[in-house]
Parts: structure tokens; C-alpha cells; sequence
């Protein structure tokens, strides 16, 4: 690649930190972000003693003039703070969800498809080295993928969610297993049968979801229940395994051996699939082909979600 791409936030939390410190470890320019508060803003820009504090997105696209937008953002924000940037010649990429419910996702999709904006979705387990792994390992053939999910409405009500994130808790942050379950099973969704639902307050859902490319998902979440999340591909005579997801084994039919994968220092070094998330990003940037999911591809994981939840 040629020169270093400038990069901006919005948000000054702990994701956003995440990614500047990604971005720079992917050879970005972190040039500075943005906030609801600029003490908040200039506190985070100190701590990473680079980049410059602006009051307004506004400013930090007049001023930062940034090629990449990283929008970390507050989940009921994003659409907002989104549409507040357009039009826009720089690459945003969106912290998951694309909105607080479909909707909004729905709804800034057309917007960002209107306006011909280059918008991705930040779906970082994508980029783990043990799902890629996980993928480079199977072989050839049909495969049943069977993804294990657990949630918590309390638990994320407790750490002060708002409550319209808490109650679309199943897009702001199952998201990242449902949009797995496409990932491992390959292809378009044929159908969903869904056998069981959660109650009110807690439960299990238990669905089966078939793809056109011949391959099977069994999609579980335990809502108020134990955990970890989980994931397992079976393809003819060989197993891949992820539990906890950041880490992965591979079984082979005839053979006791458990062979695990090995640990990669961008997954522990940095928040996991991060740098290869900003990597791409900068991809992106360059004009180059990028493996990053497009809105309308994220939105695809979100559908699938409603269905799970709503029939």
C-alpha cells in the first residue's frame, strides 16, 4: 500500500479506544475524534497522545479531513450520528449494530445506498484468527454449524444500557453470534424453524436455519443462564471447535489427536480481530478489495435475528 489512510472517531469510550489503538498497529494516521462531551473527547486523545479533540462531527470532518470514520458511537446514536457525516468521500465504518432496532438499520441503509457512501459494519469476530482458522481448516462438502449463544437483559440493563438497547438486546449484541452462524454456514437463508422461544424473562431459543449452499445451523441463546459463547463445524470427517470463540481446535474422524490452533499476537496484543478489521479498512481506503461487511450485508445478520425473535 501506498501512504498511511487518516483515521477519526466518533466516541471516546472503551471501543473507540480499541480502535485507534488498532488502526495505528494497522499503519492508519490516527488524526483526532469526536464526542458528546469534549472534555470527554480531549481525556481519551491524551491518554492516546495523538491526534486532536474537535467539538462537533462537523469540525472532524472539516478540520481532521479523515479518509476513514470509525462511528463509535452509542447505540441509539448511530443513525444519527451516521447521517450527520453524509455526504462523505471516507470510508465509515460502523460499530454494530447499524441501529438500536431494524428499522433504524433498515432505514440508514437506504440513506447510506442513496448518498453512494462506502459504509461498513464492524462485525469483528469475522476477523478473529480462530474463525479464520477455524475456515481454512475445513474441508470440501456440506457442513452443520451449531452456534451457542447466552445473553443477559439484566446483566446489560446493570452495566446502563438505556432501555431501548436492553430491550433490542438480541440486535445489540447476539448480532455477533447470529451473523457467525453465517460466516460458518456458507450461502443465502432458506429457511428458519424456530422450536422454541425465551419467555419474558428468561428461557432458551433453539432454531434450525438451512442455506442454500446445502449447509445446516442450529442457532441456541440462553437468556439469563450460563454461558460461554460457542461455536462447532462439522464437515465430513473433520470438527472445528471455538470455546470460548477466541480460540479453536480441529478433530479429525480416526484420530484422538485434538490439534489447536495457534495463538496469534494481533488477538492478544489488541482488542481480538480489531487490527485485521482496521486492516481491511484501510483496504478500503486504498480502493482495494476488502473483506469488511458491507451495511447490507450486516443487515442480512439482523433480519435473521428478527426472525429468531419475532416469527
Amino acid at each position: 500500500m501506498s501512504a498511511s489512510k487518516r483515521v477519526a472517531l466518533v466516541g471516546a469510550g472503551a471501543m473507540a479506544k480499541a480502535h485507534a489503538l488498532a488502526f495505528s498497529a494497522a499503519g492508519a494516521e490516527f488524526v483526532g475524534l469526536t464526542s458528546r462531551t469534549l472534555p470527554k473527547a480531549e481525556a481519551l486523545v491524551g491518554e492516546l497522545g495523538a491526534g486532536r479533540a474537535v467539538a462537533s462531527v462537523h469540525e472532524l470532518k472539516d478540520q481532521l479531513a479523515p479518509e476513514i470514520i470509525v462511528v463509535a458511537a452509542s447505540v441509539l446514536a448511530i443513525p444519527e450520528v451516521v447521517e450527520s457525516l453524509l455526504p462523505t468521500e471516507a470510508v465509515l465504518l460502523i460499530e454494530k449494530p447499524a441501529g438500536p432496532d431494524l428499522e433504524a438499520a433498515e432505514r440508514l441503509a437506504a440513506i447510506l445506498a442513496r448518498c453512494q457512501a462506502r459504509a461498513y459494519v464492524a462485525l469483528n469476530r469475522r476477523f478473529f484468527a480462530s474463525t479464520r482458522w477455524s475456515l481454512d481448516e475445513l474441508p470440501q462438502g456440506s457442513r452443520t454449524v451449531v452456534v451457542q449463544d447466552q445473553q443477559s437483559r439484566a446483566r446489560a440493563q446493570e452495566v446502563g444500557h438505556p432501555e431501548g438497547v436492553v430491550r433490542n438486546w438480541h440486535f445489540a449484541n447476539s448480532i455477533h453470534l447470529v451473523d457467525l452462524l453465517r460466516v460458518l454456514a456458507r450461502g443465502q437463508v432458506t429457511g428458519v424453524d424456530v422450536l422454541q422461544r425465551p419467555g419474558p424473562v428468561g428461557g432458551v431459543l433453539v432454531a434450525g436455519v438451512q442455506f442454500d449452499s446445502g449447509d445446516f445451523g442450529v442457532y441456541q441463546a440462553v437468556w439469563e443462564g450460563p454461558g460461554p459463547w460457542a461455536a462447532t463445524v462439522n464437515c465430513g470427517p473433520v470438527r472445528v471447535s471455538m470455546q470460548p470463540l477466541e480460540s479453536a481446535v480441529r478433530q479429525t474422524l480416526g484420530s484422538r489427536e485434538v490439534v489447536s490452533m495457534t495463538p496469534d499476537p494481533l488477538d492478544q496484543d489488541f482488542k481480538p480481530g480489531l487490527v485485521r478489521q482496521a486492516q481491511a479498512a484501510v483496504a478500503a481506503a486504498h480502493g482495494e478489495a476488502s473483506s469488511l461487511p458491507t451495511v447490507a450485508d450486516a443487515l442480512e445478520s439482523m433480519r435473521l435475528a428478527d426472525r429468531f425473535y419475532s416469527g
